[in-house]
Order: C-alpha cells, then sequence, then structure tokens
C-alpha cells in the first residue's frame, strides 16, 4: 500500500509539472498551436525556457533576465523583464524593464514590445544616473522604469512608472505617467503627468500635468499644468496653469492662469484668465478679459466685466467707468 501511494503521488508530480493540452491522444500539437498550464515556469532568456510561450502559468515564473508566456496567475518574478499577455497577480521586475537614455543629441528607448497587463500590482525598482555641465547646457541621464500596458491595480517603482491606461494607483519615487484615458491615484516625488482623459488624483513632490480633458485633485509643491479642460481642485506653492477651461478651484502661491474660468483663483501675486471667466478672483493682481463676478486685489483689470472690483486700482476697460479707486461696479458688458 506505501509503494502504490508513492507511485500515486510521483505520477501526479509529473502531470502537474508538463502543461495540460486539449490535443488529442494519437498525434501531439505543435508547440505554436499547444494550450497548457504549468504551475511552475524558469527561463533565462526567451525562448531558453522550460515552457513554451503558449503555456499559461498557474503558479510562479521566474526569469533571470526575459520569459515569455500567455497568462501567468500567481507571482510573476524577473531581475528585468518579462512578457505576457495578461498578469493576474502580483509581478516584480528588480531593475524594471524600460531603459531611457536622453541627450543633448537626442533620445531613445529600449523596451519590450508585449508589454503584460496588469491585474494586481506591478512593483519595479529602478536606477538612473545623469550629468549636467554648467555653464554650458551638455548634459545626459539614462533611467531604468517600470512600464506595464493596461493596469487594473497597483503599479509601485523606485524610478518611474509608465502605463497605457491606469484604474488604480501609480507609486514612484520620481514620476509616473499614465498615457491614455485613466481613473486613477498617482503619487510621486517629484511629478505624475495623465494622457488622454480621465479622473485622477495626483499628489506630486514637484508639481502634476495632464494632457487632455481631467477632472479631480492636484496638489503640487510647485504647481501643476494643465493642456486641455480641468474640474477640480489645485494646490500648489508655486501656481497653475490650465490652458483650456477650469472650472473648480486654483489656489497658487505665486499666481494662476486658466483659458477659461468658472470658479475660484486665489494666489499671492497674480491671477489671469485669458478667455471668459465667472466667478472670484483674489490676488495682488487679477486680470481678465471678459469677467462676471468679483475681483479683489491691489490692481483688478478686465477688458470686459459684469460684477464688483474691489482694491487700490480698478479697471474695466469697456466699462462705462473705466477707472475707478477702491471700488468699481459694472452691470453688463
Amino acid at each position: 500500500m506505501p509503494t502504490r501511494i508513492v507511485l500515486l503521488a510521483l505520477a501526479w508530480i509529473v502531470t502537474l509539472a508538463h502543461p495540460l493540452s486539449a490535443a488529442n491522444t494519437e498525434e501531439e500539437a505543435p508547440a505554436v498551436a499547444s494550450s497548457g498550464w504549468t504551475p511552475f515556469q524558469f527561463a533565462v532568456w526567451h525562448p531558453a525556457q522550460v515552457f513554451d510561450e503558449n503555456t499559461d502559468v498557474y503558479g510562479l515564473r521566474t526569469s533571470l533576465f526575459y520569459g515569455r508566456n500567455r497568462d501567468i496567475y500567481g507571482i510573476d518574478f524577473s531581475l528585468f523583464s518579462n512578457g505576457a499577455d495578461d498578469i493576474y497577480g502580483l509581478s516584480i521586475l528588480a531593475f524594471g524593464n524600460e531603459l531611457l537614455f536622453a541627450s543633448n543629441l537626442g533620445e531613445w528607448i529600449l523596451g519590450q514590445r508585449r508589454l503584460p497587463n496588469i491585474h494586481g500590482f506591478q512593483i519595479g525598482g529602478g536606477a538612473g544616473a545623469g550629468f549636467i555641465i554648467y555653464p554650458y547646457p551638455i548634459g545626459a541621464i539614462a533611467a531604468l522604469v517600470t512600464k506595464a500596458g493596461n493596469v487594473d491595480g497597483a503599479q509601485i517603482s523606485l524610478l518611474g512608472n509608465h502605463a497605457n491606461k491606469v484604474r488604480g494607483i501609480q507609486i514612484a519615487g520620481i514620476g509616473n505617467y499614465a498615457e491614455s484615458d485613466s481613473t486613477s491615484l498617482q503619487i510621486a516625488g517629484i511629478g505624475n503627468k495623465a494622457k488622454g482623459q480621465g479622473t485622477a488624483i495626483q499628489l506630486g513632490g514637484i508639481g502634476n500635468a495632464t494632457e487632455g480633458d481631467y477632472e479631480g485633485l492636484q496638489l503640487g509643491l510647485f504647481g501643476t499644468d494643465n493642456e486641455g479642460d480641468y474640474a477640480g481642485l489645485s494646490l500648489g506653492l508655486y501656481g497653475h496653469y490650465t490652458c483650456g477651461h477650469m472650472r473648480g478651484y486654483q489656489m497658487g502661491g505665486l499666481g494662476n492662469i486658466a483659458g477659461e474660468l468658472d470658479g475660484v483663483q486665489t494666489s499671492a501675486i497674480f491671477n489671469r484668465v485669458r478667455g471668459d471667466g465667472e466667478g472670484l478672483q483674489i490676488g495682488l493682481l487679477n486680470i481678465s478679459d471678459r469677467m462676471k463676478g468679483v475681483q479683489i486685489g491691489a490692481i483688478n483689470y478686465s477688458r470686459q466685466f459684469t460684477g464688483i472690483q474691489i482694491g487700490g486700482m480698478n479697471i474695466i476697460k469697456e466699462g462705462t467707468v473705466p477707472f475707478m479707486l477702491g471700488i468699481n461696479a459694472s452691470s453688463s458688458f
């Protein structure tokens, strides 16, 4: 009886150690058409790996440099890079999987083409080095960052994260970058950037930026830069710039600029609305083109204005009373 139990156990282990296949027993399917799975995969550099790339892994995949499989369910580990369609679980890259280099002569990127979609956690290391020589602008920088396709979960890296679409969290010591429509929380010691459109909460030690239309919260030590429309709250010690329509609250230590405004701008130095504005401006210098609302500051200026200006000098260029000290008002354009 003990001998029989041992033989059955060995047979079970051998079965698990080979991918299960849907091919019939008379003729084995070619490797490119195989459809199986394994609980363990080991690779040096694809195709130098135990099981072929069409195998799913339910368990652990580990690689010295680069492995390739279809889907991973469990834990995936590599020093540099691993390829897959989707990874469900935890992906760990000791040094990251994309090398960036930039200098005065140009820039180039070296990275894998087949980036996995992450459903869970992707954790990557990072490494970077650079130099710059003054007074001449001569410099170069190289960095290893962590990159994925779409992320549903969390992407954490020492140096930087880069993903196509993020529905979750990006945390990095230097920066995070989401390329397309995203709903995410981005936290970085230096800065965050979101491209496309969506909802984002960006917390950056230096600053945050968006390209496209976004809504949410931006908190940067220095400021924010939004190339499209933004709806929400932007806070920073330096200032904020929104090229399109700002709906919400801009609070900058030095200044705020918006293409159009529906909301509030407050700063210690200046606020500016380049187009139409409706709301409140509070600062040493407030400037608008067409404004409905209130301006409070040492100098208030608007080409066309409906509302009240309170401050030292109040100018409504095309108003009934173009200039007043203390207070000025206009009831229509």
